[in-house]
């Protein structure tokens, strides 16, 4: 695109006022030139005037003396007045000319006060004593030295004028010479700008040049068929990919309509795009190859303009067939898989539910008989004794092996099986209780909220302070970030795994607990980890497993701690594994979601698999 101010118009109209003002500078210039001459001129005519009027008057003063001079100071007088007058005559003739006829006057004058002079120094002793009073000769005096200061008058006249004059050409040929250079600094600016701009459009013009083939080579390139359209929608340009798809030539296409390539039934016209570019959004529509061959195409069309002006439409085509059958297929897979769900999803469902229920009768049925087994063993033991009694009260033979005999059987074997009965029984009570507790856990209601983590670790580790201190155990907390649960069970889920920390450390090392956090994209992980006796290959299995203990069993307890942790965190769509060595230590993780659904179904996360080493 040209610059506005080096268009051809303006450039012309540029070097015409530069030639304008470059005659104009000359020709000032030589006025100025001149007009200093005549001027120096008439400065030294000025002067030789007055030198020349000083003789005259000096012819005056001469004639006044007496003694009258002699000749050779007349004729000293008479040469300096000479040399003045051709002094004066010598200077240009257009500057002489004026004067001429006012020198030849004065010339006329001082030779007649010449003559008078000869005459007056010749003459009698009368004249010569009347010389004084010689009124011709000052006359003629008078009137040559009268001319000669009329015309210093004049010439002077003339050198104000002339100084008027020059100094005026001055001042326009100043303003000139600052016109003249502004006008040489905007010719350079210009012929500076145009050069750039000639620069810029060598460098535009190599860039389309390797745009243009790069264009070609891109057109060719492209993967998808190309349709380049006029307005009436007839095919000037085509690309091989295009050849390859509809299965014609370039040639035969030229100037045919694109429809003979669609089933379409209306035009769709490309609208403007949020980023500028006018195009369609990209859809779907049955294409026509050269055989007659159907395939289902995805079609975009961007409007081609330049400077407002609409060239055509381009129309790029990808065949799409194959991946059509793909998400057909995979929408039926799809469909199936999700029914198939729904079915496993119910199935366990009943299941729990069933579970829950067994859980939930075995329990009280359970109990039922433990209360009356714990009842009757109460009234089994009391009735021991009171037959004990009797049998003390009336058998006091106490040699008599079969009396020794019974009353062993009444004070030791029934009360120690009364006692291993309670204990069985209160063991069996545990059990149950634990069952019901987990069976609860899987149905209490959960309540989320922002949890501060770290308040909540702090408030866990105030309660089994006791503990820590009496073991002398060290307590290490890294990063630990917020997270959205249900704070009771968050706090079940820490507390039972430090509480397995602190149960099961190492005698002979000092206990070191490390609790630390992460957060993901999507979750929340943290992890506990210990110094402590560590798990057994073989026993990883059974570690989150109800009713199950790994390693020594010399710490009391159901083995229901793991199995409550990890129900509460399936509850909150997480998921929990461990890493241990024996010997060395247990790292714990959990993890709990983001984006929780504050309705979590413990079902759902029964599909998600443990991850366990």
């Amino acid at each position: 695109m040209k610059r506005y101010w080096t268009s051809p118009f303006w450039s012309a109209l540029i070097a015409g006022c530069a030639l304008v003002f470059i005659v104009w500078s000359i020709t000032l210039i030589r006025n100025v030139t001149a007009h200093q001459e005549t001027l120096k001129t008439h400065l030294l005519i000025v002067n030789d005037l007055i030198l020349l009027e000083k003789n005259i008057r000096g012819f005056g003063d001469m004639i006044y003396q007496d003694p009258l001079p002699g000749p050779e100071s007349w004729q000293q007088t008479w040469n300096e007045y000479q040399q003045t007058l051709d002094q004066i005559r010598s200077f240009s003739h257009e500057s002489v000319e004026e004067i001429d006829s006012v020198l030849t006057a004065i010339d006329f004058s001082v030779q007649r006060m010449s003559d008078r002079f000869l005459v007056m120094q010749q003459g009698d002793s009368s004249l010569r004593e009347n010389r004084r009073l010689d009124i011709v000769f000052h006359e003629e005096m008078t009137h040559a030295a009268d001319m000669v200061k009329r015309e210093i008058d004049g010439c002077r006249d003339k050198i104000n004028t002339l100084s008027t004059t020059l100094t005026s050409e001055w001042q326009s040929l100043n303003i000139l010479i600052l016109v003249s250079c502004l006008l040489a600094i905007l010719v350079a600016a210009i012929l500076y700008i145009f050069q750039k701009d000639i620069e810029k459009r060598k460098r535009v013009e190599a860039a389309l040049h390797q745009i243009t083939a790069e264009f070609r080579a891109m057109f060719k390139s492209i993967p998808d068929a190309v349709v380049f359209t006029d307005m009436n929608y007839e095919i000037i340009m085509v690309n091989p990919a295009f050849s390859k798809l509809f299965g014609y030539q370039p040639e035969k296409v030229m100037g045919r309509n694109r429809s003979m390539l669609f089933e379409e039934s209306e035009v769709i016209l490309p609208t403007p795009s949020r980023n500028g570019d006018v195009q369609t959004k990209p859809f779907e529509i049955n294409c026509l190859s050269s055989d007659n061959r159907m395939f289902i195409g995805e079609r975009v069309d961007m409007l081609v303009q330049q400077e407002s002006s609409e060239m055509g439409i381009i129309t790029i085509v990808r065949d799409i067939t194959e991946r059509k059958k793909v998400e057909t297929a995979a929408n039926a897979a799809h469909e199936k898989l999700e029914m198939w769900v729904n079915e496993r999803t119910e199935d366990l469902m009943r299941a729990n539910e069933e579970v829950k229920r067994f859980a939930y009768i075995v329990s009280h049925d359970l109990r039922a008989p433990l209360v009356n087994i714990k009842g009757f063993a109460g009234e089994l033991r009391h009735s021991v004794g009171e037959l004990s009694e009797m049998l003390t009260e009336r058998l006091s033979d106490d040699e008599d092996p079969a009396i020794q005999e019974i009353r062993n059987i009444l004070t030791e074997d029934i009360p120690e099986s009364l006692q291993f009965i309670d204990s069985s029984a209160s063991r069996m009570g545990s059990l149950i209780d634990a069952v019901l507790k987990l069976s609860r856990l899987g149905r209490r209601e959960l309540r989320f909220e922002q949890i501060n983590v770290r308040e909540l670790l702090q408030k866990i580790l105030d309660s089994l302070a006791h503990q820590i201190d009496s073991h002398n155990i060290e307590i290490v907390i890294g990063d630990l970030p917020n997270v959205t649960a249900d704070p009771t069970s968050l706090e079940q889920m820490i507390g039972n795994i430090l509480v397995n920390a602190i149960n099961y450390r190492e005698e002979g090392r000092r206990p070191q607990i490390k609790i630390s956090g992460e957060q993901r994209d999507y979750e929340v992980m943290y992890c506990i980890s210990d110094n402590g006796r560590g798990i057994s290959l073989e026993d990883m299995s059974k570690v989150f497993e109800p009713f199950s203990r790994a390693g020594q069993q010399n710490v009391p307890g159901e083995g229901m701690g793991l199995a409550y942790v990890k129900t509460l965190v399936r509850r909150h769509g997480g998921r929990i594994w461990c890493h241990s060595k024996l010997g060395e230590g247990t790292q714990f993780y959990f993890t709990l979601s983001n984006h929780h659904n504050r309705e979590a179904e413990p079902i759902i996360s029964e599909i998600a698999s443990d991850e366990a080493v």
